[in-house]
Order: structure tokens, then sequence, then C-alpha cells
């Protein structure tokens, strides 16, 4: 089992997600809701502080957000430190949850062969990350399988679906890789110019359906 953790969308970590989705039953997909606006940074700082922060650092990290009150202003080029602080230890459990596990800020996919995996992952957000104010986006919350069959049989709290599934703008399934169809409609509403800039963001989905829409588009 390993776990990536990305500060950057790559594309090197997007394929690798694709392999792996190709290679497992069930993938789940959450994300936090709220997850900046909800972050109680002023406590992460403080439980971190002398552990993975120098004292003088969480000293002035804590100077700094004291002043914004509740939540971590996504602006602030130290939130997204503080988001990796406050998940540290769930991190570390995230990777015994399946076989692979990736997580982009607060977007999170679990890969295995265990139906429960969705059920698993909502338990591990409630027990380490409830404590900073952090909770499931239920809205953005699934198992996908690779069959009508699996999906019906499951027995799982957290819904379940057929693949493909979003993830970091790309549509992703057992045998797809593909821009997803919000961010396609996005780009389409761009000017020609700035559609074609779009593709160049998106080289490995050029076999794709979505893909080759915008590219005879622009």
């Amino acid at each position: 089992m390993s776990w990536v953790r990305i500060a950057h969308v790559s594309q090197r970590t997007v394929a690798m997600a694709a392999a792996m989705v190709a290679g497992g039953r069930y993938a789940a997909r959450s994300d936090l809701r709220d997850a900046f606006a909800s972050l109680d940074a002023l406590q992460v700082i403080e439980d971190v502080s002398g552990r993975f922060l120098s004292h003088r650092q969480a000293d002035a990290l804590h100077a700094a957000y004291q002043h914004y009150g509740p939540g971590a202003p996504a602006g602030l080029p130290t939130s997204p430190l503080i988001l990796d602080l406050a998940c540290i230890e769930f991190d570390s459990e995230l990777v015994k949850l399946g076989e692979k596990a990736f997580r982009y800020m607060d977007d999170v996919i679990v890969l295995g062969d265990d139906i429960g995996l969705g059920d698993h992952l909502v338990a591990l957000v409630d027990r380490h990350l409830g404590k900073y104010g952090l909770a499931i986006n239920e809205d953005k919350t699934a198992v996908y399988a690779k069959s009508a069959r699996c999906v019906q049989m499951a027995a799982s709290e957290v819904e379940v679906r057929l693949f493909p599934l979003d993830w970091l703008g790309h549509k992703v399934g057992p045998r797809e890789l593909d821009i997803s169809d919000k961010t396609t409609e996005r780009i389409l509403r761009l000017t020609e110019q700035k559609q074609k800039l779009a593709l160049r963001q998106f080289p490995l989905a050029q076999d794709g359906q979505n893909y080759q829409r915008i590219y005879a588009n622009a």
C-alpha cells in the first residue's frame, strides 16, 4: 500500500490514479466540505507546535491567523500548509483503507477491492479531522464500481455508482481518461484561443471524446 499526497495537480498523478482505477474493483471519492472556511487553523497550529513545526514557526503562524477569526483564508499561501498539517494523522491512516490513496488538498480517492471503502473513509474523516471543524461533503462522496451488478448488490451507506468518476478536471474510468463533462462545458464557453490553451492542461486525455469535441470546436 502506498500514499501519494501532492501540492500541485500533475499529469503523472492523474495517470497513476487512472492506472489504479483500471486495476482495482472499487474507488471511493470524496472531498471535505468548505475545507478552508471550516478549518480551525489555530487549533491545528497549537496541536503541531513542537512536533511538526518549531515553536517559533508556530508562533508566527498563530500571530498571522488570529486576525482572521475562524477558518483559514484560501488566498493565503500558508493555508494549504495548515490543511496538510491537519491531515497528517488522517493521511497515515488513509493508506490503510485500500491499495492506493490519493489526496489533493481536500479531494480524496481511495482504491481497492472493498465495497465498504466509502463508509471507512467517512469514519476516518470524522475520527481524525472532525476536531478541526472538517467534515465530508456528502454530495461529492460516493463509491464507484465497474459493473451494474456490483452497484445493485452493494451494501454500503455511501452511494454506489458506476465508473467513470470525476477527479481534478478529468473523467477517470477503467478504460477511459478524458476531460470531465463539467470542465468541458466550462472550456467551451471560452474563446477559441483560450480553448486551445486549456487543452494543454490535459495531454493525457487526447483520445477522449470530450477532448476531441473541444479540439474540433477550437
